[in-house]
């Protein structure tokens, strides 16, 4: 990503990075700076100031790094507590079956994007810790809608409430159509017959109710009515689904 300057609105200075979580967040960047530094930077008397954050856990970056380099001699030694599997080459790595390695001799061993070690990928070049950060940065980006779509749902919650009714009412990923303003009639679902669902029953003790076909499907109904008349003259319901009429399937003349 090109690097551009961003001011800070309290004092004035300059940064490569966003002045804020939320100014990362829409920018697209993985850290943000905080003006005021790390509680345990000014703790253990480093120096004072300015201190980059990540995004994803909101921790200091430049802890990290100090803490990465004063450990990273030990864990090349074999030390018992580093990072497992463990490999810097990528020849070590396909013998132990992974395809990424611990640092880069083009990149240091800490990753800017992300709280974390750089694992560079052998196929890529890229750190594969990242991958799975920018599909989480990108996700938070996208709208209530589009995270729904992604995860196969049917509805999702808008994040402001629907002009025409006034609810947050969930809405229909695919139509839009608010569930809210096409809210049909509680019907009590008689015991007595099983075996019709409640589409069928909302039909059958409501024959002249009328609601299009997207509003039916929005509400997750099977059967909707418009009133208009088939090519053998129904005025019935029809299936949302083929947009058949129930009575001509029922051999009704």
């Amino acid at each position: 990503m090109k690097e551009r300057n961003f001011t800070d609105p309290v004092t004035g200075e300059y940064s490569t990075l966003p002045w804020s979580p939320g100014d990362a967040l829409a920018n697209g960047y993985t850290r943000w700076m905080d003006r005021d530094g790390c509680g345990r930077c000014k703790m253990e008397g480093r120096a004072p100031g300015k201190k980059a954050r990540y995004l994803r856990d909101n921790s200091c970056s430049f802890c990290l790094i100090t803490d990465a380099h004063s450990l990273w001699g030990q864990w090349v030694q074999g030390d018992p507590g580093r990072p497992s599997p463990w490999s810097t080459h990528p020849d070590a790595s396909i013998a132990l079956g992974i395809n990424w390695y611990y640092g880069s001799p083009n990149h240091d061993i800490v990753c800017p994007h992300g709280p974390h070690l750089r694992k560079t990928s052998i196929s890529t070049g890229r750190c594969v810790e990242c991958e799975t950060d920018v599909a989480h940065f990108r996700a938070q980006r996208r709208g209530p809608r589009a995270i729904a779509r992604a995860s196969g749902e049917r509805y999702y919650t808008p994040a402001a409430p629907c002009g025409t009714c006034g609810t947050a009412s969930p809405r229909h990923v695919v139509t839009n159509g608010c569930t809210g303003c096409h809210r049909a009639p509680v019907v009590a679902t008689p015991t007595v017959d099983g075996r019709r669902t409640p589409s069928q029953i909302f039909a059958d003790e409501n024959p002249e109710f009328v609601m299009s076909r997207d509003s039916a499907n929005a509400m997750g109904f099977t059967l909707y009515r418009t009133g208009e008349k088939c090519r053998r003259g129904h005025a019935g319901w029809r299936y949302v689904s083929t947009g058949n009429c129930l009575d001509c399937l029922k051999g009704e003349v």
